[in-house]
């Protein structure tokens, strides 16, 4: 952004989480990361307010919830605390399989999108 005259600082896009959180447990990182998808939903949907405390699954020993100012800079935060959720997992040695699809329990209830008809 800077490049093109705009906002934003040199570090912009390298979202981090910090150190004290990355090693956090109880489903912390994907709860903030809800809480700031959850917020920045009800912001979008007209409510000026909905950064002004956090959203009751925001991690209760946590501080610092707030507004990044943009829909893009919100996503990104949220995005960062799923990402470093899910490298804990792994680092957890957690199960990463992903299971087969089964074509009569998808979407389209085994036709390809071009065959449904609404």
């Amino acid at each position: 952004m800077l490049a093109h005259g705009g906002g934003g600082h040199e570090a912009a896009g390298t979202c981090q989480i910090a150190n004290d959180r990355a090693d956090s447990t109880d489903r912390q990182l994907m709860k903030a990361a809800m809480a700031q998808l959850d917020a920045l939903y009800i912001k979008q949907d007209g409510n000026a307010a909905a950064f002004d405390s956090p959203p009751g699954i925001y991690p209760a020993d946590w501080t610092g919830f707030r507004d990044y100012g943009s829909d893009v800079a919100n996503l990104v935060v949220a995005i960062a605390f799923l990402r470093q959720e899910v490298k804990r997992k792994i680092a957890a040695s957690e199960d990463t399989t992903r299971t087969s699809r089964n074509p009569q329990t998808q979407p389209y209830g085994g036709q390809g999108p071009s065959e449904y008809t609404f």
